[in-house]
């Protein structure tokens, strides 16, 4: 079995062209898969100038890859391999919902309001960039095809969707995602990407008492740790909390 017998695969489970095209090259261009031994392979992954979370996404195609191969005994051997050891506390910069209204208010100019309505729809829902061309409604419920295939059910707010349907009907074709992610950051500045979409919508229903189960099950997540990875709370907000629980006696 060889890269493209597991692309076509990874194309037949619906991941999106952006986690195919770097699979692909992760496999092809820096471990080199189907040139390079066993051995070799492993001390790609964890050479120095990969840093710790690069080191750790080898690891997790490497392993999908030996496993598509049937290659189980290596497996074993790529789960021992030692990482960089990553500070897992960073934090990363949300929006607000005020900020998010704020910025995809329509403006009157067709193009602009359709990329605005896009963006807001994406915060309320939660779903990733790749699942905007993924929406179908059934029986007033939408649902989204996710990675892996499942599909699954996210909650709207019917103005939003209506908006939506108005201005993808005028355009009669699929939404443009690269012209999504320049509108992001023309917006909202350079250090916001599509995921920070996603991150702020599940720190907002965390911030107003969401359930992390009910966020996990809306962002379409298999393990709570990783949405908990996306809960972001400031130093502030942490000492604020901090002082509502002991420096009231």
């Amino acid at each position: 079995m060889n890269v493209a017998q597991y692309i076509k695969k990874l194309e037949l489970l619906n991941y999106s062209k952006d986690t195919i095209r770097m699979y692909k090259w992760i496999l092809e261009s820096s471990l080199k898969v189907e040139e390079l031994p066993f051995e070799e392979i492993i001390k790609r992954i964890i050479r120095d100038e990969l840093k710790a979370s690069s080191q750790t996404f080898h690891k997790k195609v490497f392993q999908s890859y030996l496993k598509f191969c049937k290659r189980y005994d290596e497996i074993e051997i790529v789960k021992e391999l030692q990482e960089k050891r990553e500070n897992k506390n960073t934090f990363r910069e949300v929006l607000t919902r005020e900020e998010i209204i704020e910025k995809t208010e329509l403006t009157g100019y067709l193009k602009e309001d359709t990329f605005r309505t896009i963006i807001r729809f994406i915060f309320e829902t939660g779903i990733r960039i790749s699942e905007v061309n993924k929406i179908t409604q059934d029986d007033k419920k939408l649902y989204v095809m996710g990675k892996g295939n499942k599909r699954r059910e996210i909650f709207f707010n019917p103005e939003t969707y209506s908006n939506l349907l108005k201005f993808k009907w005028m355009y009669k074709k699929e939404i443009n995602i690269q012209a999504i992610r320049r509108k992001i950051k023309a917006l909202f500045g350079d250090k916001y990407a599509c995921h920070s979409l996603r991150r702020s919508f599940a720190t907002h229903m965390f911030k107003n008492n969401a359930d992390p189960k009910i966020i996990m099950k809306l962002l379409g997540h298999n393990d709570i740790n990783t949405t908990f990875r996306y809960l972001q709370k400031s130093r502030d907000e942490e000492l604020e909390t901090y002082k509502k629980l002991f420096f009231q006696y």
